[in-house]
């Protein structure tokens, strides 16, 4: 949420707080404005085991007769986020092809990493940057990973 919109609910919590709770949720409390987390008790969640993630996953797809393998779905796990596993999920399953909604793999970020941080060869920074690109792995998405 922008800042503006958060002001805004910390007044909506403010005048409606007597007979109303509020539960938000979020990946990053420090991108909540203080004014907002202050009125607020904080609950923080482990992240969910691989293990748990997968037979969630696996679960969902028994339940909804989606057939795709093993390995898809552990392309889907998202760092312990089960909830953005599952929306994953369902992303693959309403377009049907995986590179459009899977984050780049970490083997792919990790090389392209370590070329950056070892190697003062610019143009092979250059290339294998590119090679992502030409894969069809959104630049945001490349640079989002890289800083993860």
């Amino acid at each position: 949420m922008t800042t503006e919109a958060q002001s805004a609910l910390r007044r909506i919590i403010e005048d409606f707080s007597e007979r109303t709770r509020f539960v938000i949720i979020c990946n990053y409390i420090t991108r909540i404005i203080e004014p907002l987390t202050s009125r607020c008790v904080k609950f923080r969640f482990r992240p969910v085991p691989v293990e748990e993630q997968i037979a969630k996953l696996e679960e969902i797809c028994q339940k909804e007769k989606i057939t795709i393998g093993r390995e898809i779905i552990e392309s889907l796990l998202s760092q312990g986020d089960l909830r953005k596993s599952i929306n994953s999920l369902q992303s693959l399953h309403n377009v049907n092809t995986v590179p459009e909604i899977l984050p780049i793999p970490q083997q792919v970020c990790s090389k392209l990493f370590e070329t950056l941080k070892y190697s003062n060869n610019l143009g092979e920074v250059l290339r294998q940057t590119n090679e992502l690109l030409l894969q069809g792995w959104p630049a945001d998405e490349l640079l989002r990973a890289m800083l993860n």
